[in-house]
C-alpha cells in the first residue's frame, strides 16, 4: 500500500519461471501472522516496471519468519519480518500479474476494514470516561472532551463507514475517485478520533491512569497504533491530496464486486 501511494519502494522482487515466480526479498513488519498463515503480498517482476500479487505462506520452502518486534501495545497482533530467499510461487497462488489494476480494486476495502479498529478503541475510551465519572465527575467536568461528545462523534463516524462498505460492496464497474477519497477520509477520523479519545480517557482517570498497567495508558498506546499503522495518518493525509489533485489519479478507479476474489 505504501508503495503504491507513492510512499516508499516496494520490498519483494518476482522472477518469472515456468509455472510460477521466483520471489527475493524481506518485508520488515507484516501482521497477524502465524506459522501456515495465508497472507497477500506485492513483488515487482524483475525487468518491468510491472508488479504482482500472490498469496504466501512459511509454508513455502525458502520463505523465514521472524518474531524481531516487540510492540509497547498490540503485541499479540503476530507481526513478524518475512525473509524471502529462492522462494518459488506458482502460477495458481497468483491473484494477478500485472497487478495495477487489481490493486485499484482492492484498496478502498483494504483501507476501509481498518476503521473498526479505531471505532472500537473509541468506544472502550468512552467506557473507561464513564468509569470515573461517579468518583470524579466533579472536576472531570472542566475537561473540553465528554462521553457524550465521543459517543456522537463515534456514532457518525461509524454510520460513515457502514454506508461506504455498502457502497462499494454494491457496486458494479467503477469507483468514483469521491468515493476512495471518503474512504481514506473516514480512516484518518478512525485515527484522529482514537488519540482524541484516548487522551481523554488519560485526563478523566487522572493518576491512576499514570499506573504502570493501566487500561487508559493501555488505550493511548493502541491508539498510536490505529494512527501509524500503515496507511498512517502523515500518508493517509497524503494520499488525500494526490486525490484532490486528479491529475495524479487520472480517470477512475475499476472495482469489481466479486465475492470470489480474496
Amino acid at each position: 500500500m505504501k508503495h503504491f501511494a507513492e510512499i516508499e519502494k516496494i520490498a519483494l522482487v518476482a522472477k518469472r519461471e515456468p509455472g510460477g515466480y521466483r520471489l527475493n526479498g524481506l518485508l520488515p513488519w507484516v501482521s497477524n501472522l502465524g506459522e501456515g498463515h495465508p497472507f497477500g503480498i506485492a513483488a515487482q517482476i524483475a525487468g518491468s516496471d510491472e508488479y504482482l500479487m500472490a498469496i504466501v505462506s512459511d509454508d513455502l520452502q525458502g520463505l523465514t519468519l521472524r518474531h524481531t518486534a516487540h510492540f509497547i501495545a498490540l503485541e499479540g497482533s503476530g507481526t513478524f519480518s518475512c525473509a524471502f530467499k529462492d522462494v518459488f510461487v506458482p502460477d495458481h497462488l497468483i491473484l494477478a500479474a500485472p497487478a495495477d489494476t487489481y490493486v485499484n480494486q482492492i484498496r478502498p476495502g483494504f483501507i476501509l476494514t481498518q476503521v473498526g479498529l479505531g471505532l472500537g478503541l473509541v468506544a472502550g475510551c468512552i467506557d473507561v470516561i464513564l468509569q470515573y465519572r461517579s468518583r470524579l465527575g466533579h472536576t472531570n467536568s472542566f475537561l473540553d472532551d465528554q462521553a457524550e461528545d465521543l459517543a456522537a462523534d463515534l456514532a457518525i463516524a461509524r454510520l460513515k463507514a457502514d454506508t461506504l462498505a455498502d457502497e462499494l460492496s454494491q457496486l458494479q464497474g467503477e469507483v468514483p475517485i469521491d468515493l476512495l477519497r471518503e474512504v481514506v477520509q473516514v480512516r484518518l477520523r478512525g485515527s484522529e478520533l482514537s488519540l482524541r479519545a484516548a487522551n481523554a480517557a488519560m485526563l478523566h482517570a487522572g493518576a491512576r491512569a499514570y499506573l504502570q498497567g493501566s487500561k487508559p495508558s493501555r488505550r493511548l498506546r493502541e491508539a498510536y497504533f490505529v494512527a501509524i499503522v500503515t496507511p498512517a495518518v502523515k500518508q493517509l493525509k497524503q494520499m488525500i491530496q494526490q486525490l484532490e489533485h486528479r491529475d495524479s489519479f487520472k480517470g477512475k478507479l475499476k472495482y469489481v464486486a466479486n465475492h470470489q476474489n480474496p
